[in-house]
């Protein structure tokens, strides 16, 4: 999930970056008024964030700016890096719509996770829960109830593993198949 999040963060990044550039470099020596209200050679970002240097900055640093700005709109955190003129107004618009969107995305995904997690532990409890009942119901001695229980957890916390491990094993012809289990125990 935080892999996707930078994934979108760096294409979100190379976007604000290119808007900038795409607004050109003004005109050398003079002052532009901007839309935001800023006086700089160019109305772009880039001019406000790297004083002098513009999109001569070094392209690490202006990357980084980048991704500063993309990742602070997408985890609503926002960022000290601000829009200049209409075009990067809208592309920052742009920017909270996909963020939402991702956002939602991520949250869905994390929960979807937490839920299969506890629905398969529900089961697990419910399995054993339904042992324990039985062996009170036949008054079995308490040392005996305790160790099977003991016992049954630990069979339903590896079960998982051990039955894709069975599935895997599978696919390996006999002989491969008793060497691999030979190299494992």
């Amino acid at each position: 999930l935080l892999m996707l999040f930078l994934v979108f963060g760096h294409w979100l990044a190379c976007l604000w970056h290119y808007v900038a550039l795409a607004h050109g470099d003004g005109d050398p020596g003079s002052l532009q008024t901007c839309h935001a209200g800023y006086q700089l050679p160019a109305c772009q970002w880039l001019e406000a964030h790297f004083p002098g240097q513009g999109r001569h900055a070094p392209l690490s640093s202006r990357y980084v700016a980048s991704m500063y700005y993309s990742l602070g709109a997408m985890s609503t955190l926002g960022s000290t890096i601000s829009a200049i003129n209409e075009l990067e107004e809208v592309v920052g618009m742009l920017f909270a719509v996909v963020a939402a969107a991702v956002f939602s995305m991520l949250a869905a995904s994390l929960s979807g996770v937490v839920a299969s997690g506890a629905v398969a532990q529900e089961a697990s409890n419910t399995k054993v829960w339904d042992l324990v009942s039985y062996m009170r119901r036949r008054a079995v001695p308490l040392q005996l109830q305790i160790r099977a229980r003991r016992y049954a957890r630990f069979v339903l916390e590896h079960a998982s593993s051990t039955a894709l491990d069975d599935e895997l094993t599978e696919l390996l012809s006999p002989h491969l198949h008793a060497e691999l289990i030979a190299s494992i125990r």
